[in-house]
C-alpha cells in the first residue's frame, strides 16, 4: 500500500481497512481516522492541525521520552517537559519551540495556538503521532461522504495533498465515489469484508497510559468532542479524528529519530 500522497482505495469501506488494520500489523504507518467538515481548504487546514494537535496531547506522555512520571504543570513540571522535547528535537526534523510548546500544552490541558505556521505544526505532528505507536509514517483515513459537491470535494482534496506535501505523510480515500478520477490515483485493495460488528463509537474520556496516569479528553466544546481518542482496550471510531488503535507502547528513541 502506498504510504506518501494521496490515494483512492477503489471499492473498499473504511471499516474494512479499519478491520484490516486491528490489531495494527508490523511495518503498518500509524492510522489516524479523519472526518472532515464542509469548510473551504484553508479552513479545512486549520481545522485539521487543531484536531492533530489535540490528538497529540491527548496520546501525551507516550511520544516524549521521559515524561511518563511528571503528572503535573506545578512545580518544575513544565520546565521539564520543555527541556525533554528539546532534547528529542534535537537531531531530528521536528521544530523544537513547537514541541516544546505541544509538550507543555499536554501536560497543563491547555487549548491549542497560533504561535507557529500551521506548516511547522503539520510536520511535527505527523512524527509525533506517528513514534507514539513506535510507526514511522502515519496516514489520515478519510472515507468519503455520498456527494455531487464538487468543490467541497476539491477543498479536501487541497488540504490533504497540501497535509501528505508538508508532513510527508499520506491519505486514503474510501467510500464516495470520487468525483474527480483524474486527479487521485485510485488503488486496488484486496481488503477483506470486516467479519466483526461495526466498531462502536468512542465513549471514553480519558486514556490509560502505561504507568497508570490517564489523559483528560474534555468533555465539551470542538477541542473535546471532536477529536477524542479512544479508549486503549479497543479500537473505536469517532466523529472527527482518532486514532484507529491504541498507541504503541515503545517510546521513539530519546534523540528523537523514529525507528
Amino acid at each position: 500500500m502506498p504510504v506518501d500522497g494521496v490515494r483512492y482505495l477503489a471499492g473498499v469501506s473504511g471499516a474494512a481497512v479499519r478491520a484490516a488494520l486491528s490489531p495494527l500489523p508490523d511495518g503498518a504507518p500509524a492510522v489516524v481516522i479523519y472526518r472532515p467538515s464542509a469548510e473551504r481548504s484553508v479552513a479545512l487546514q486549520t481545522s485539521l492541525v487543531a484536531e492533530l494537535d489535540a490528538v497529540a496531547r491527548r496520546l501525551f506522555p507516550s511520544w516524549l521520552p521521559g515524561a511518563e512520571l511528571i503528572d503535573t504543570p506545578g512545580g518544575a513540571g513544565v520546565a521539564a517537559v520543555r527541556r525533554l522535547a528539546a532534547r528529542m528535537a534535537a537531531g531530528s526534523t521536528m521544530f523544537a519551540r513547537y514541541l516544546a510548546d505541544l509538550a507543555e500544552r499536554s501536560l497543563t490541558d491547555e487549548l491549542t495556538n497560533a504561535r507557529f505556521s500551521l506548516e511547522t505544526q503539520a510536520a511535527t505532528l505527523t512524527q509525533v503521532i506517528a513514534g507514539s505507536f513506535g510507526r514511522r509514517r502515519l496516514i489520515l483515513l478519510v472515507d468519503l461522504p455520498r456527494s455531487d459537491d464538487v468543490r467541497r470535494e476539491r477543498a479536501l482534496l487541497n488540504t490533504l495533498e497540501w497535509f501528505a506535501y508538508q508532513g510527508h505523510a499520506g491519505a486514503w480515500l474510501t467510500g464516495g465515489p470520487l468525483l474527480d478520477t483524474d486527479r487521485i490515483p485510485a488503488v486496488a485493495v484486496p481488503v477483506p469484508v470486516a467479519a466483526q460488528p461495526p466498531w462502536p463509537t468512542a465513549v471514553a474520556s480519558r486514556l490509560p497510559s502505561e504507568t497508570g496516569r490517564t489523559r483528560g479528553t474534555g468533555t465539551g466544546g470542538p477541542q473535546g468532542d471532536s477529536a477524542r481518542v479512544p479508549a486503549a482496550e479497543h479500537p473505536c471510531s469517532v466523529d472527527s479524528a482518532s486514532l484507529a488503535d491504541p498507541p504503541h507502547p515503545p517510546h521513539p528513541p530519546p534523540d528523537g529519530q523514529l525507528p
